[in-house]
C-alpha cells in the first residue's frame, strides 16, 4: 500500500498493477474519470457515515434487541473490528483477487452484512454478526477510492481537484446521513406507535 507513502518506492506488484490501471484509462477523458472516482467515492461516503451515524440509533437498538447499553455497544465494537481487519488485508487481497475484484467483492459483503442487520429485529447474536460482516466490507472501500485517485490523476492540480472532490462528497453524506438515519428512525417509531395505538 506504498501508494499512500509519497516517497516510499512501490512494490513490483503495485507497479504492474499501476501500469495496467494507467492503459486502461489512459484514453478516458478527465470529466470520465472524475466520474468514476466519485461513483466509487459514492460507495466509501455512505460507509463513512453509515459508520459515524450508527451512534443516533444507539438508544433505539438497545430497545429493539432488548439489551444493555453494554450489549449494543459491541455494535460498534465489532463493526469497527471488522472494518479494521479488512483494512490490514487490503493489500493482500487486492494482490490476490485484483483491485475490481476485491472492490465488487467488498461490495457484495458489505450489502449481505446490511440486509443482516435490517433482518435483525430482535436479535442481538444476529445484528452483531451482521455488524463484523459489514465492517469487513466496509473496510476496502475508502481505501480503494484514495488509491484509485492517486491512480488515476497525475500530481498536480488534476490531482488536487479530485482530491477535493472526494473530500467534498464525503462531508457531504457525512452531513447528511446522521441527519437522515435520525429522521427515519424518529418516523418509523411514530408510525408504529400511531398504529399501535
Amino acid at each position: 500500500m506504498s501508494f499512500l507513502a509519497g516517497g516510499i518506492p512501490l512494490e513490483e506488484w503495485e507497479s504492474k498493477y499501476g501500469e495496467r490501471v494507467s492503459r486502461s484509462i489512459a484514453g478516458l477523458s478527465e470529466n470520465r474519470k472524475l466520474l468514476i472516482m466519485l461513483s466509487v467515492g459514492l460507495v466509501a461516503g455512505i460507509e463513512v457515515a453509515n459508520r459515524l451515524s450508527i451512534n443516533v440509533i444507539l438508544p433505539d437498538l438497545q430497545g429493539n434487541v432488548a439489551g444493555t447499553s453494554d450489549d449494543v455497544s459491541w455494535v460498534l465494537i465489532l463493526y469497527n473490528l471488522g472494518f479494521l481487519c479488512s483494512m490490514a488485508l487490503s493489500a493482500w487481497m487486492t494482490r490476490v483477487m485484483g483491485a475490481r475484484r476485491h472492490l465488487l467483492s467488498s461490495v457484495a459483503v458489505y450489502a449481505v452484512g446490511a440486509l443482516g442487520s435490517f433482518l435483525s429485529e430482535h436479535s442481538l447474536t444476529l445484528l452483531l454478526i451482521s455488524r463484523v460482516i459489514m465492517g469487513f466490507g466496509g473496510g476496502a472501500f475508502f481505501v480503494r477510492s484514495v488509491i484509485l485517485s492517486r491512480m488515476m490523476f497525475p500530481p498536480g492540480k488534476s490531482r488536487v481537484f479530485a482530491l477535493t472532490c472526494l473530500y467534498v462528497e464525503f462531508t457531504f453524506f457525512e452531513v447528511l446521513y446522521p441527519t437522515a438515519m435520525g429522521w427515519i428512525s424518529d418516523s418509523i417509531h411514530w408510525n408504529y406507535a400511531f398504529l399501535r395505538s
